[in-house]
């Protein structure tokens, strides 16, 4: 049987203080897509905003307090109707696909390793790497990413979409370029 995925972000705490699904998951390589409406909500939420992100399934592990981060995000988007920013999803099919643009968010930035990928270099696959970096719960259920990569090696750590002109920023201040690939197999 699938696995489904929401989307969540959490405090320190451990408490979804975000989540987005459109009201029920979706298998983890059906929204790892640039223009994807999950993954283009997620990065507007991180954008110019360090938060911690998670990509949860449905039979990831549960928190220390038997919390379930897929089960919380579902009830915290039930308690806020879905409240989400949606402008920029919205406007998804004017969305500039090459990256092109400067107020594309065409990077991401990981604050707790110091590192930023160039989403422009994964144009050519087509698989966006934000949910495959902060899942929880991979490979244990169908539709899961079965392939190569370092799958959820970011989930839970300070992450933000920023423009090019933002992103030298943190360049400027040592941050490591680095290309986290995923390739099915």
């Amino acid at each position: 049987m699938g696995q489904y995925y929401i989307c969540v972000v959490i405090n320190d705490e451990r408490r979804v203080v975000w989540a987005y699904s459109t009201f029920g998951g979706a298998k983890l390589m059906e929204h790892s897509y640039f223009g994807q409406r999950r993954v283009l909500a997620a990065m507007e939420r991180l954008r110019h905003r360090p938060q911690r992100m998670v990509w949860v399934g449905d039979y990831a592990d549960g928190e220390p307090d038997g919390t379930h981060l897929y089960s919380a995000g579902h009830e915290w988007e039930s308690e806020n109707h879905g409240d989400v920013n949606t402008k920029h999803w919205r406007e998804s099919d004017s969305q500039d696909k090459s990256l092109k643009s400067e107020e594309s968010l065409r990077f991401l930035v990981n604050h707790d390793r110091h590192e930023i990928i160039d989403l422009q270099v994964y144009l050519r696959d087509d698989v966006h790497p934000l949910p495959l970096l902060t899942a929880e719960g991979n490979g244990r259920g169908g539709g899961d990413f079965l392939g190569n990569g370092n799958v959820g090696i970011w989930s839970r750590q300070l992450i933000s979409s920023e423009t090019l002109l933002d992103a030298q920023v943190y360049i400027d201040l040592g941050y490591t370029k680095v290309e986290q690939f995923f390739t099915e197999g």
